[in-house]
């Protein structure tokens, strides 16, 4: 299975410059605003453009850049893609993984302004290639939509009003949507 296995994070929050190995499965611990919710939403932005607030910067003079590294991508994973997604991506997979580079240079900037970047081969060298048409989407594809699981303030009160919009709702249409499916007939 795909994952992001690197993430590399500078100017993001409360991130100045640090870079992240993951696992399939990497725990975040630690105390309350060590940062590891700015890990998470700093890879969610990384595979989703949207335009940074004041508030995502480290520093506002300086531009925010996340780096992923994508590994496990084989065939299956690229059969699985939409067509148009596949092409774009396929050349790309070097050794099985993904290098992806996004970088806004100043706070509330129009997202056509947020610049994208992937790592590929140009002349016999691999270089950060600036947004070949079309693979900021063919990325987004790889992955489906996050579901960020805050802290809960009242776990007892999140489940007794589990609605599409709390975190145990969406955690339940995420496990129960494909039991109903399999099963409903």
């Amino acid at each position: 299975m795909h994952h992001i296995s690197e993430l590399r994070i500078q100017g993001f929050k409360s991130i100045s410059n640090a870079t992240f190995p993951l696992s399939h499965y990497t725990p975040l611990v630690g105390y309350n605003n060590a940062g590891k919710t700015n890990i998470l939403k700093a890879a969610s932005w990384v595979i989703k453009k949207v335009s940074l607030a004041g508030e995502d910067f480290h520093n506002i003079n300086n531009a925010v850049t996340v780096e992923a590294e994508i590994s496990g991508i084989t065939a299956e994973v690229l059969d699985a893609l939409e067509a148009g997604h596949r092409i774009r991506i396929e050349p790309l997979v070097v050794d099985g993984k993904i290098k992806i580079r996004r970088s806004q240079a100043a706070p509330n900037q129009p997202t056509s302004s947020i610049r994208f970047e992937v790592w590929k081969e140009e002349d016999g060298q691999m270089v950060w290639a600036h947004n070949p048409t079309g693979i900021d989407a063919a990325i987004g594809g790889l992955f489906p939509e996050p579901i960020f699981i805050g802290a809960m303030e009242n776990a007892t009160e999140d489940v007794a009003k589990f609605g599409s919009g709390t975190t145990i709702g969406k955690l339940l249409k995420e496990i129960m949507g494909p039991v109903i499916e399999r099963h409903s007939p």
